[in-house]
């Protein structure tokens, strides 16, 4: 109807002016800080933008409810709540490995406060250049040395994210939804990684967070345990922080379950008693009162939740009893695909938990504490996956300079790098060039419904983007530079056997496209899709 087809143009006007208006305020920061900054400091600058624009942007699609458009982030608490709830079928990640991936972590926060969650990694004080909690920029260690699975055609660098000398690692391979963002998921214990790109950027909790295309496969090199690790006294302090109206929430009743622990790990294991014996899992949460604080609400009446709210209370009392934390939000990998070639993830399995520091062995471990979940994650075998082979190698070692180059230019434009003046002019003008396309979309969305004074064009133009925004939901997307025939075509044959997408359904989709195609080419209106099956 066209008053539903004008409420979601008012939606997506919205939507479009709310980016263009954050596009604008990384114009404004960008401008006021770069003036004052080195180019050694840069990717610090470019990370806080980024993390800004990411948290403003969890909370306003949090509130417009748009999902299926973006990986889980989670600053917000109940946003990750939104992602699992809002298209729960759609296939997020895929996953080749041999045995269960588990948990895949993607963003880490560093402090909390006011059902905010925020990052701090990648500030630096003033004169603390090569700050302790900087962005780090990795080159790349040669070539990628593990056969891809997924593909051939991607030709992956290999980046230490750590010593692992002797280490026995297995592989797992990751293919992202590239237009749901560049968020690249491991495994807290990953000690390398092989992606395309020319440098990539680690943040203080081992997680990359520049640098990899994304559009390709990246393999992560997964160990038994994680890597050793040293707190300064200024990152124990911040992953230590708890807000006033949390201390008083927290207070006693940290001291009443941990009263007889020792150590990180003892602390951690009563906290995750507690939880599963007194509370109980849901995805329904009553509304908190005004001015009150959702962690220490939750606590104090212990009524149902979701793991958000286990996962913050549980990092916060931690950090009660001196011990660092920090709140972790990704995916659970464990659903086998039909056919048993790769494991996937969808939007229900995004989910928080809490990585906690312990200080005897100075590692970091994960604390499961939502009732019902079992933290899990890739099986290490005897056998030292660590070198792989040497299939690019081969491949590389055969192509002529025009082919080096070429690939040398394509990895230059895809990392961003920080020792580079040009690159510091690029990162600049990303924000009004983004700014520029969000104004340039947002009109030609807005005006597609006056450009034609055809009633027939206008009903055929608002019945083809609903039957595409229908597809969508099964993870087919039409590329623009794809005829309706190739399109029908390319459904028939990839998608006919998926769980929720059967051979009949399938042939009726690419039936109407069929259809649509011919009825436009000859002036007619098309016949409607009819929804049941």
């Amino acid at each position: 109807p066209a008053g539903q087809v004008s409420t979601e143009q008012d939606k997506f006007s919205r939507a479009m002016l709310l980016l263009s208006g954050f596009a604008l305020s990384s114009i404004l920061v960008l401008t006021g800080v770069i003036t004052q900054a080195t180019y050694a400091s840069l990717p610090n600058i470019q990370s806080a933008v980024q993390q800004t624009l990411k948290n403003s942007l969890d909370q306003t699609f949090s509130e417009l409810a748009v999902s299926g458009t973006r990986y889980v982030y989670g600053a917000t608490m109940g946003s990750v709540h939104e992602q699992k709830t809002q298209n729960p079928d759609e296939i997020v990640l895929r996953v080749f490995s041999d045995s269960t991936p588990g948990y895949l972590r993607g963003n880490a926060f560093d402090f909390y406060n006011v059902g905010l969650w925020h990052v701090a990694s990648g500030h630096s004080e003033e004169g603390e250049e090569g700050s302790e909690i900087a962005i780090k920029t990795i080159p790349p260690n040669g070539l990628g040395q593990t056969a891809l699975k997924s593909t051939r055609n991607a030709k992956l660098k290999r980046f230490d994210l750590g010593e692992y000398a002797d280490v026995r690692c297995e592989t797992i391979e990751v293919r992202n939804l590239p237009h749901k963002g560049a968020t690249v998921f491991t495994p807290l214990t990953t000690r390398w990684i092989e992606s395309r790109s020319s440098g990539v950027s680690i943040s203080l909790h081992g997680l990359v967070v520049q640098g990899v295309d994304t559009t390709a496969p990246y393999v992560a090199g997964v160990s038994e345990q994680p890597m050793e690790s040293e707190l300064s006294p200024r990152i124990a302090r911040l992953l230590t922080y708890v807000p006033q109206d949390i201390e008083d929430a927290t207070g006693q009743l940290s001291e009443t379950l941990i009263e007889d622990a020792r150590g990180a790990r003892e602390k951690a294991n009563k906290i995750v008693q507690f939880f599963s014996k007194n509370f109980r899992y849901s995805l329904q949460v009553p509304n908190v009162p005004q001015g009150v604080d959702p962690i220490a609400d939750f606590l104090n009446q212990r009524y149902p939740a979701h793991c958000e709210y286990f996962a913050a209370s549980t990092a916060l009392l931690l950090r009660r009893q001196g011990i660092p934390t920090r709140y972790v939000t990704g995916y659970i990998v464990d659903e086998l695909d039909e056919t048993k070639k790769f494991w996937v993830a969808r939007n229900r399995d995004a989910h928080a938990w809490v990585e906690a520091y312990d200080a005897d062995l100075k590692i970091w471990f994960p604390v499961e504490s939502t009732p019902g979940e079992h933290y899990s994650t890739v099986a290490v075998a005897s056998t030292n996956g660590a070198s792989g082979n040497n299939t690019w190698t081969q491949e590389q070692d055969k192509k002529g300079f025009v082919g080096r180059v070429w690939d040398s230019m394509k990895d230059f434009l895809i990392a961003i790098r920080a020792n580079n003046p040009l690159l510091a002019i690029f990162r600049f003008l990303q924000a009004p060039v983004f700014l520029a396309l969000s104004i340039v979309v947002w009109r030609r969305f807005h005006g597609s419904g006056s450009r034609s004074d055809d009633p027939v064009d206008l009903q055929s133009y608002r019945m083809l983007r609903k039957m595409d925004r229908t597809v969508r939901r099964f993870a087919l997307v039409r590329s623009s530079n794809e005829t309706m025939h190739q399109f029908a075509n390319r459904i028939e044959a990839q998608y006919g056997n998926q769980e929720k997408l059967d051979n009949e359904w399938a042939k009726k989709i690419a039936q109407w496209y069929r259809e649509f195609a011919q009825s436009r080419y000859q002036g007619k209106r098309p016949i409607e899709f009819r929804q049941s099956r």
